[in-house]
């Protein structure tokens, strides 16, 4: 599940979190009709190798630990499945879809949304989603009398699944998470009693923790979304195609600093302008596969959506309606330099 990027006999230091779930989320692109490369692929086995060591080189202090999220979900999926003694009686809630959908339960699509400037605007649903009060009454429906398990992958500060848990109310029995920040456990720890919290591993001296697709645009669940508020609460925005927006975690996109916890300015061009040519050969990859340039209209059908990457501060929103997906992300580098 995990490999450290630390020299054996090194004194432990503290860990970046680096998620690996780049070449599961391109599978989502069938459920469009695209043919695309496989899991074992070899881009995705290369391309998870040069971004943990990019992203060591943009650290003064911490060690990278790669975790891999199907490892880490089957993890997860087997700690619930001897607590509840299968999942026959069970009904299982995840904001991940690599646990929910094993264990035929109901993926939560939940998402932090930022307004233009980047700042957090609240937890909201994601892209293409209803809200999160509509998905929690389903999921109640649903579930009926049945116990719920709520699975996560990983808890920061804890908040978010303290609040999907008490909306979900007295039906929750077990809460499973599959590593925890200081902070987070902390505050889990007060909210639950031991019988129905369980944590499979804390991270004691954190740095921070980012999943693999927030480096890649176009990507599902890619970086922050845009959003804007409604009635005091904050919804995904769409441009008149449809088409939601979000901010890669990427030079130029972000301020990649203060969202992914990096530290090196220079190292962190290097590994945006990576990423970015990265992405442009995954798409003319499966360009090839498919006979034709790939849009974004070629990838309206899958779920979770993908969104237009928006630059934060920038007034205007991109518009490539007519063009293929390499050769804006070609142009905006370009633009960059």
């Amino acid at each position: 599940m995990t490999r450290p990027h630390q020299r054996d006999g090194e004194k432990r230091r503290r860990e970046y979190l680096l998620v690996t779930d780049l070449a599961n989320r391109v599978q989502c692109f069938r459920a469009a009709g695209l043919k695309v490369p496989d899991q074992d692929h070899d881009f995705f086995s290369e391309t998870c190798e040069v971004l943990a060591e990019l992203v060591q080189e943009c650290l003064l202090g911490p060690v990278v630990r790669v975790i891999n999220m199907q490892d880490l979900s089957y993890a997860i999926l087997s700690r619930a499945h001897e607590i509840a003694g299968g999942f026959d009686s069970a009904y299982i809630v995840s904001s991940c879809t690599e646990i929910a959908s094993p264990a035929h339960g109901t993926t939560l699509e939940i998402n932090r949304l930022v307004d233009y400037q980047g700042n957090i605007l609240g937890i909201g649903p994601r892209p293409g989603y209803p809200s999160i009060e509509s998905q929690i009454l389903s999921i109640m429906a649903t579930a009926g009398d049945r116990p719920i398990i709520v699975m996560e992958d990983g808890v920061f500060s804890g908040r978010t699944l303290c609040d999907v848990v008490h909306r979900l109310g007295k039906n929750v029995t077990a809460i499973v998470v599959g590593f925890v920040f200081p902070e987070g456990r902390d505050i889990l720890c007060k909210e639950f009693d031991e019988k129905q919290l369980h944590i499979i591993e804390s991270v004691n001296d954190p740095a921070d923790w980012v999943p693999d697709h927030d480096f890649f645009p176009f990507i599902p669940n890619c970086g922050r979304v845009l959003g804007a508020m409604m009635n005091g609460k904050a919804y995904p925005f769409y441009d008149y195609d449809g088409f939601p927006f979000a901010i890669p975690y990427l030079m130029p996109f972000s301020p990649m600093k203060e969202w992914t916890g990096l530290e090196v300015v220079a190292k962190m061009a290097e590994l945006s302008r990576y990423c970015l040519y990265r992405t442009i050969e995954l798409f003319r990859l499966i360009g090839e596969m498919n006979g034709r340039l790939i849009r974004p209209s070629d990838l309206r059908g899958c779920k979770p959506r993908i969104c237009l990457p928006f630059q934060v501060g920038r007034g205007t929103l991109p518009s490539i309606r007519d063009e293929s997906i390499c050769d804006f992300l070609y142009r905006f580098d370009l633009e960059k330099e």
